[in-house]
């Protein structure tokens, strides 16, 4: 309807100023002349219509897979904390890389990483997945090395990155109340074809969730808690 306005006023103008000027004849010529004029309007200035907002597809997300967005390890300068609570697949930020000549001379050979998993102590880090497979799979003998920080006020430094990356990381290096783990991986292209894998653990979250039946604080899997 609100588009049909503007046509039945500009009709009924021509009809008028056509009636004042030239009679009924003249009237009909105007009101001919103002249909055609609106829509050669019409056809150059459509009316837009409403399209559904959309947003931007993340490269390598998969909106329906079990715990999307959350163990899917990744590069960004500025992100937000994250909290685990109950026992659970995550991954997280990583803070660092590097790379190092592994002990058969190979330049790059070596490849570091460190993934915070939590931003708090945690009770455990358990299994490592490097992609879909565990890192404790036969083909990645000798292959792994994966050291396991859970993020105490009062860690100290992981002592193998201390020593092998040349004072990049060094002692002040710390992590305190961060839980993570410091991986490295020797990159051959039978244990990994693809390059560097995705790295996520199984996580026994934070121990401070309140029981209200007992008063007790601690670590739980209820979700109710």
């Amino acid at each position: 309807m609100p588009a049909a306005i503007p046509l039945v006023a500009v009709v009924a103008s021509g009809i008028a100023s056509a009636a004042v000027g030239g009679g009924i004849v003249g009237a009909l010529v105007g009101a001919g002349a103002a249909l055609v004029v609106t829509a050669v309007g019409g056809a150059i200035f459509p009316t837009r219509k409403p399209s559904a907002p959309t947003s931007p597809a993340t490269t390598g997300f998969d909106a329906s897979a079990p715990g999307a967005g959350r163990t899917q390890s990744f590069r960004q300068p500025i992100t937000e904390h994250q909290i685990v609570f109950g026992r659970c697949k995550v991954s997280g930020p990583i803070v660092f890389l590097h790379s190092a000549p592994d002990d058969q001379g190979r330049a790059d050979g070596y490849f570091y990483a460190v993934v915070v998993l939590a931003a708090h102590q945690v009770r455990t880090i358990g299994e490592v997945w490097l992609g879909d497979t565990l890192a404790t799979d036969a083909k990645y003998a000798g292959m792994v090395r994966i050291d396991r920080h859970l993020g105490a006020p009062d860690q100290a430094a992981n002592a193998n990155l201390v020593a092998e990356t040349g004072g990049k990381w060094t002692a002040a290096h710390r992590g305190r109340g961060r839980a993570y783990i410091a991986v490295r991986l020797k990159l051959t292209a039978e244990a990994f074809p693809s390059g560097p894998p995705n790295i996520a653990a199984i996580v026994e979250g934070a121990d401070t969730i309140l029981d209200p039946r007992t008063g007790a604080t601690g670590w739980s899997d209820n979700p109710a808690l």
